[in-house]
């Protein structure tokens, strides 16, 4: 057939391997004590720089004060203005269309 090597055909992938990939032997371990050590220190140093909440400054220098800067400010209070000026339009406008909506007509009474 052409083909070199034993079964004949086609190869997959991980077929031919041999067991040679067994773990180490339990006990003594593969890794280094001074390699862990390390480990356990980046892992620390890790966690310890995450737990924080994420806080972004709005000013680089640290004398500064600690304010948002004005027009920012500005920009939230126009925001709750407009916010308040169409909720109390809103309420209006459902307030004139109850009034303005005629309600059914009372049965007759009978006599």
């Amino acid at each position: 057939n052409g083909l070199s090597g034993g079964g004949g055909g086609r190869r997959w992938p991980g077929e031919g391997r041999h067991a040679s990939t067994t773990p180490a032997a339990a006990g003594r371990p593969t890794t280094p004590e001074e390699e862990r050590d390390r480990r356990k220190v980046r892992e620390q140093n890790r966690e310890m720089n995450r737990s924080g909440g994420l806080t972004i400054p709005f000013f680089d220098d640290d004398h500064a004060t600690k304010r948002p800067p004005e027009r920012f400010m500005n920009s939230i209070q126009e925001h709750e203005a407009r916010q308040k000026q169409r909720r109390h339009q809103r309420e209006t406008e459902e307030g004139a269309h109850r009034l303005a909506t005629p309600s059914p007509p009372a049965p007759a009474a009978r006599e």
